[in-house]
Formats: structure tokens, C-alpha cells, sequence
């Protein structure tokens, strides 16, 4: 099978430095355990946590040898299956999947509806923030960029809340949070990894599942506004890191 590998680490998302660091080369189909089935890919999105796993920057990535497959989620058909029953039942349904290191970037292996939108580039927006948030009761925040914003979406949200920080697009560790929010406010920062969140689940990971598929037509709804084939790895990594907010990026193998 085809598959994107990446020979190079990416020293940084320009045309020169990405030439070099990726080869579409044919390499053996996964042979599969009792449990697991081979999907036929196709589509996989690029991800923020992408670009610092391809510059070895996420979890164990930079210790990993090289040439390698990237890529961690995507979406296709059941092709084959394991001996197991469960795994033969699922052979032709359509499914969406998650590559644990990586490893979707390969042949084989879904309107943003938001009510309630928050534009940091004002200068009010913590402001704005605060005001939603009380109104709304909104006591969970996620944050994906790190830096001074952590603090800041932090101080904006009521009492006991709890901010979740799951990226780093800043660059920078979480900075900016008072003491007189953890203390006074009892306000708390928690780190949340998907991979370790989904281990410590169990059964309760197939409902919670059941109830994401419901609405991925609406709150979880992803709008692809471009699709490359690996052929054409390094067009696509400029383009998404140049307009990461706007829409997603992906590979369609198959194309």
C-alpha cells in the first residue's frame, strides 16, 4: 500500500524545509491481530498536534525513529478483519478511527453551528468572555492555544470552574493565572491528553461515543475546506499552517 512517510523532521512549515521531509513510498499492509480490522482511509484531517508531532515537539514523537507514518485520525470502510467475532462483525461498516502513536497518513489503516463566538482579537474580549460565561453558567473551558491566554479565559470564568488545556499553539507554558482564582475561587487547571482519556473510560467510551455520532451533523460537525493526496504533502502542510482556523485541511488517499 501507499502511505506518507515522513523521512525528515520539519524544521518549519515553508515550501524549502518541507520538500525534503516527506516520501509517498509502498509499504506492507497491516497484518492484523484477532481484535483488529484494516480500514480502507478515507479521509484524515491535519491537526495542530500534527505539525509538533512532524517537528518531534509531541509526546515521544521526537524519540521515534525515522522513516515513519504519521497522522492520527480519519474516517473510512472496514476492509478485512481478525478472527475474532466482534472484529468480523464490523467488516464493510464505515467508521472513524484513531492511529495510537500515528500512522492514518496511509491507503489502509466526516456549518460550524456555534451560538455564543468570542474574537480574542478585540480588545474586550475577556470582558465578553466573563459576561457569557456567568450568564451561561459555563464552568468547563478547554484551551488548545497556552501562554497568557490560559490565565486569562481562566480569570474570565465563574468560581469552581475548571480549565482543561490540552495544546500549546502559543508555544509557551500556561502563564497568567492568579492565585486568588485557585485559592479564593477554587478555580482549577488540568491537563487532558484524548489518548489517556479514552483508556480510562471502559464501557463508559461506548456511550459516550453513541451520543458524539448523534451529533455530528451539528455541535461536532467538521467542514473539510480542502483535501490533498499524499503526493502533495508538503502543499498542504503551508497551506494549514497558514490558515488553521479556518476550516480543516485533509488527505484523501484515494483521490
Amino acid at each position: 500500500m501507499r502511505a506518507l512517510m515522513l523521512v525528515e523532521r520539519v524544521k518549519s512549515f515553508t515550501q524549502p524545509d518541507l520538500a525534503s521531509c516527506f516520501e509517498v513510498q509502498n509499504v506492507p499492509v497491516p497484518v492484523l491481530g484477532a481484535d483488529q480490522v484494516l480500514v480502507k482511509v478515507a479521509c484524515s484531517p491535519i491537526n495542530p498536534s500534527n505539525l509538533m508531532q512532524l517537528q518531534g515537539l509531541y509526546d515521544n514523537f521526537g524519540q521515534m525513529p525515522l522513516p515513519q507514518v504519521t497522522g492520527g485520525e480519519g474516517s473510512g470502510t472496514v476492509v478485512a478483519a481478525g478472527d475474532s467475532a466482534y472484529a468480523q462483525s464490523l467488516i464493510g461498516k464505515r467508521v472513524g478511527t484513531v492511529a495510537n502513536p500515528a500512522g492514518m497518513w496511509a491507503e489502509y489503516v466526516a456549518d460550524i453551528g456555534a451560538e455564543y463566538i468570542v474574537d480574542t482579537s478585540n480588545a474586550d474580549w475577556v470582558a465578553q468572555l466573563e459576561k457569557l460565561a456567568t450568564e451561561l453558567g459555563a464552568t468547563i473551558g478547554f484551551d488548545a492555544v497556552g501562554g497568557a491566554t490560559s490565565g486569562a479565559v481562566l480569570s474570565a470564568m465563574p468560581a469552581n470552574s475548571e480549565l482543561f488545556v490540552y495544546g500549546a499553539l502559543s508555544g509557551e507554558g500556561v502563564k497568567g493565572v492568579s492565585p486568588r482564582d485557585l485559592i479564593f475561587l477554587n478555580k482549577k487547571v488540568s491537563g487532558f491528553w484524548l489518548v489517556t482519556y479514552l483508556g480510562q473510560r471502559g464501557a463508559g467510551m461506548v456511550e459516550m461515543v453513541g451520543k458524539v455520532a448523534n451529533a455530528l451533523t451539528s455541535t461536532f460537525q467538521t467542514k473539510i475546506r480542502v483535501s490533498y493526496p499524499l503526493e502533495e504533502a508538503a502543499a498542504a502542510f503551508q497551506d494549514y499552517s497558514a490558515n488553521m482556523s479556518n476550516d480543516k485541511v485533509a488527505f484523501k488517499p484515494f483521490n
